[in-house]
Order: C-alpha cells, then sequence, then structure tokens
C-alpha cells in the first residue's frame, strides 16, 4: 500500500470517520466500523460503503479497502466485538498469546493459572451479558409478534 501525501493526509483528518491518520496507517471510530459492518452484512460492496461516507477509493486504493473490509469484519466477529484502536496501533494478542507470554516470562505455572482464571471470569462474565442481550431479543421479539396478531 502507498503512503498518504501530506494532502491526503489532512482530507483524511477532516472525515468524522477518521480517528487518526499518519504516512501509512488509517485509523476509524467505532461509529464507522459498526455502520460499515452493518452496511456490510447486508451485503453491500466495501467501496461503495466508504464513498457514501464520504471517502475517496480511489485514494484509498482497492488493496485498503480490502483490507478496511477484512479488518471490520475481523473486530466484528471477535469475542471482544468493535471497539476503538489499540494503544501504539498494536493489536490485541489472543488469550493463548498472553497466557503463553506471560508464562515464558515468568517461567511459571503460576503467573499462567493466574492469567487463566482471569480470562475465565471474563469470558464468564461476557457468556452472562450475551445470555441476557439474547433473553431481551426473545422477549422484544414476541411481544412484536403478539402485537400484530391483535
Amino acid at each position: 500500500m502507498a503512503s498518504f501525501t501530506p494532502e491526503q493526509i489532512e482530507i483524511l483528518r477532516a472525515s468524522p470517520y477518521v480517528l487518526d491518520v499518519s504516512g501509512n496507517r488509517l485509523y476509524f471510530t467505532v461509529e464507522f466500523k459498526e455502520r460499515f459492518w452493518k452496511e456490510y452484512q447486508q451485503g453491500r460492496m466495501p467501496g461503495s460503503i466508504l464513498r457514501e461516507m464520504g471517502l475517496d477509493v480511489q485514494m484509498l486504493g482497492q488493496s485498503r479497502v480490502d483490507s478496511i473490509a477484512f479488518h471490520v469484519r475481523k473486530q466484528a466477529e471477535s469475542v471482544e466485538g468493535i471497539h476503538p484502536r489499540r494503544p501504539c496501533g498494536r493489536s490485541k494478542k489472543t488469550i493463548q498469546e498472553a497466557v503463553n507470554e506471560v508464562a515464558a516470562q515468568n517461567k511459571s505455572s503460576q503467573a499462567a493459572d493466574k492469567v487463566q482464571a482471569a480470562t475465565i471470569t471474563l469470558l464468564t462474565h461476557r457468556v452472562a451479558f450475551l445470555e441476557q442481550q439474547m433473553e431481551l431479543l426473545k422477549k422484544t421479539i414476541s411481544a412484536g409478534s403478539g402485537r400484530k396478531s391483535q
């Protein structure tokens, strides 16, 4: 992918959907990612979505357009879901990578056990939250279908 010129950087910074931009990196807002993902799931093409959101697809280039679609999809389908960019642009490690890194640094299975326990707690809370969301959706659907039959 080609680097952005200073003029292109200024144009991109003017977009309400661009969180940050540098010579070769482009970071989008959570709002952008959520809207892009919603429209992408409806079958719209990435270039069309980006144009509608005021971004110049030719300036971005096809490989960057494809990369945007790939990364938004990857985030949306991850356990964490869509989120703002990571500090220093670093991508989030997988849970297993974090466990392995801690174990290697400390050379202690106790440290890895602590990380695994924290991970289990986090995932347990996430499952409970998703179950609550699912129940709310079921009730909403049920209430909506009940109104139609009356």
